[in-house]
């Protein structure tokens, strides 16, 4: 019954004026920056935000043509966030010589009744994928599925693996999408952060993978996917 809802939400969307599709964007986005707020109760964050007046301002995205940084660490919750989320952008990245890498935060296992095997056929196809692809092999973490670890110790690997991989950009879940492990992904930057402030050079760009959002980038990958644009 949800996915008849959404496609028939996705049919009726294309009638809607672009001005009204804005203004709903915008609704979307404030609705669930105020859970992601609550959730973590974080008053700093909600001040900054609030200060920010991100939702009174129409937003223009900006057109790149590839990130500037040329090195780029994708942390993606699960195999295949990345690839959904911002595929299109990543083997733009690999052809114009930048180096790439993924890091798969999760075992990627949905449910208890998936075993060893199964999440060993998930790292199977991720690394063909990254054969593909052309980046570097990726790194699995491994960590519980819809139970990662909000700890001073995981963030602080994070923050290592940042440092030790020269990082000049990071890619990462929109910090609003509604999967649990998308927003913990976030909360552990930000925990790493806290740990050891990152260098202001660093670039963070947040991908889409099931929620919506007010993009302020866009990356033209009309070559790789058919389509005339791709919101980041």
């Amino acid at each position: 019954m949800g996915r008849l809802k959404n496609k028939i939400y996705s049919y009726l969307f294309q009638f809607v004026s672009d001005r009204i599709k804005k203004e709903l964007l915008r609704e979307v986005t404030f609705q669930v920056s105020k859970r992601f707020l609550l959730e973590y109760n974080d008053p700093e964050t909600m001040r900054q935000l609030i200060q920010s007046q991100r939702y009174k301002r129409a937003i223009r995205p900006v057109l790149y043509d590839v990130p500037e940084a040329d090195n780029i660490l994708i942390y993606a919750p699960h195999e295949d966030d990345e690839t959904i989320g911002a595929g299109g952008t990543i083997l733009k990245c690999v052809e114009h010589g930048k180096r790439v890498k993924t890091i798969y935060v999760t075992d990627g296992a949905t449910s208890i009744k998936q075993t060893r095997q199964d999440t060993g056929i998930r790292k199977e196809e991720a690394r063909k994928v990254w054969e593909y692809i052309g980046g570097e092999p990726p790194q699995f973490w491994d960590l519980p599925c819809r139970q990662i670890p909000l700890t001073e110790e995981t963030a602080a690997t994070m923050r290592k693996q940042i440092e030790e991989n020269v990082t000049e950009c990071i890619f990462v879940p929109f910090f609003l999408e509604p999967p649990l492990d998308h927003r913990r992904v976030n909360q552990l930057l930000l925990m790493a952060h806290r740990i050891k402030p990152l260098p202001e050079a660093i670039q963070i760009w947040s991908y889409q993978v099931s929620s919506m959002l007010c993009p302020n980038v866009m990356i033209d990958i009309t070559k790789y996917m058919g389509v005339t644009k791709c919101l980041f």
